[in-house]
């Protein structure tokens, strides 16, 4: 039996506190790195400078010093990717630890991550992948025929193939390690000696679709740093700075963490219509009310209005300030992002931006959009749908309140922390009742308490002229 199975086979009380995960093969020693085994080298590429009290020194010492688990939680845009690629160069240049394995949830998370590892390096960089859809630069691909005469390569892989190969590192780092259930990483991590996470607990986690009410709270079907914590012996620390988002920001989603973070952001600005537009803006489309429209006219009106706002940032004067001067330019598409809840909202705003040739406008779900950044975003609140009454012959079980889908803390953060600029935020003013229609707990209560902090200063109320016929037809929600 793989240690998962033995692992899943017990009480959760004991799933954490035994180390057959990680750690079993070698006792813990008194001191330094399991994986010992090279001379220290002197790199020939740029060093970041190592602060002293800083989230990477905390990582570092903690992994050096032989600790088993290592958790380092970030808020968005805290940098967590140069964290774990600093962690690595140190590991693998100065500590000289043999086999080091870096795993993550997916491909393009995994060629993203490999490139800035080789930055920084001089141990090859061997990505366990064959074919991927960027070539990184200064990396080895498996496939190529060159990996065969690397010398302890650092090893970069999603976690289902660091599972298949069980190669039992010296040190498994795993990156946006809240993206994946303990499973997940509990199969990677088989014959490991030390495994670091890193990531960002706002995130939304990993879908789960199996019965899980067998483990309760705590079990395989849980985000992977969410069990590693409570360990006893394990270490936490976080990044308690974020370089995206400016105060106002961190002020909103400040209570989705359990832990403080503050704005380092330089002062980035878009121009509104008015001088400056301030960091987000909130805009409540309650005027295109589904009882005079209809709901599926009022829905469509709405997600025009999504696009509307979308447009209005294109040709923007964009300006950021750092200590090196003032840059000034115009955004164009590219610069711009749409974020919704749902799939059916993704394919309208699109069609409707692609009918105007602003293709090029990112459209996408929260979901698969984490972890990217622009400079401005358009977001509409999960809570915005419209809920419809129920038809005539609707079953005994139907439902008129919004879906818990709409209630995910992870997905309303995703939509508050894309923007490195601006954020317009739309909204309708019937989120509080639709909230009370859920079931009371620390979701629905969070959500309230930051969605009260963000429109508490007020909103602007859109127009409720209707969507163009043409946008509408193109669309293909109505006839032509």
């Amino acid at each position: 039996m793989s240690a998962l199975g033995e692992v899943a086979m017990k009480p959760c009380s004991q799933l954490v506190a035994d180390h057959d995960v990680v750690g079993s093969s070698t006792e813990r020693p008194q001191s330094g790195p399991m994986g010992l085994h090279r001379p220290p080298t002197v790199s020939t590429k740029p060093t970041r400078p190592l602060v002293e009290g800083s989230a990477t020194a905390h990582a570092l010492h903690s992994v050096w010093s032989g600790e088993i688990a290592t958790v380092v939680n970030a808020p968005p845009g805290s940098g967590k990717s140069e964290l774990l690629a600093d962690v690595v160069k140190h590991l693998a240049d100065r500590a000289g630890i043999e086999k080091i394995v870096v795993a993550t949830p997916t491909r393009s998370q995994a060629v993203s991550i490999a490139e800035r590892i080789a930055e920084r390096t001089d141990r090859p960089v061997l990505l366990s992948m064959s074919n991927p859809s960027t070539r990184p630069v200064g990396v080895v691909c498996r496939g190529d025929g060159d990996e065969a005469g690397l010398i302890d390569p650092i090893v970069v892989s999603t976690l289902a193939s660091c599972a298949a190969k069980k190669q039992g590192p010296d040190v498994l780092i795993v990156e946006e390690a809240y993206q994946a259930t303990f499973a997940d990483v509990a199969n990677a991590a088989e014959g490991a000696k030390q495994i670091l996470l890193v990531g960002d607990p706002g995130q939304i986690g990993p879908v789960v679709v199996s019965e899980t009410s067998l483990y309760g709270d705590v079990g395989p079907h849980s985000r992977a740093p969410e069990v590693f914590v409570t360990r006893p012996d394990a270490h936490r620390f976080q990044i308690d700075v974020t370089w995206r988002l400016g105060p106002r920001t961190v002020e909103v989603i400040g209570g989705l963490y359990d832990f403080e973070f503050t704005s380092v952001r330089p002062a980035r600005s878009v121009e509104g219509f008015d001088g400056e537009l301030g960091e987000i803006r909130c805009v409540n489309v309650a005027s295109i009310r589904p009882e005079e429209l209809g709901a599926e006219r009022a829905t469509l009106d709405r997600l025009a209005h999504v696009a509307d706002l979308a447009e209005q940032y294109v040709g923007r004067l964009y300006r950021e300030s750092t200590p090196l001067g003032t840059t000034v330019r115009q955004l164009d598409q590219g610069d711009v992002a749409v974020v919704l809840a749902r799939n059916a909202e993704v394919s309208t705003v699109s069609s409707i931006l692609a009918a105007r040739g602003l293709e090029r406008i990112t459209v996408a779900t929260a979901d698969k959009i984490q972890g990217g950044q622009w400079p401005a975003v358009v977001s509409l609140d999960p809570m915005c749908e419209i809920l419809v009454d129920p038809p005539a012959d609707a079953p005994a079980d139907f439902s008129r309140a919004p879906s818990q889908h709409a209630l995910s803390l992870g997905r309303l953060c995703v939509m508050l922390s894309r923007h490195m600029g601006h954020l317009t935020w739309v909204h309708d003013d019937a989120w509080p009742e639709k909230l009370l229609m859920l079931p009371e707990g620390e979701e629905r209560a969070r959500g309230e308490a930051v969605r009260r902090n963000l429109c508490g200063a007020g909103s602007e109320l859109a127009a409720s002229t209707h969507v163009p016929a043409e946008d509408a037809v193109l669309a293909g929600r109505l006839d032509p």
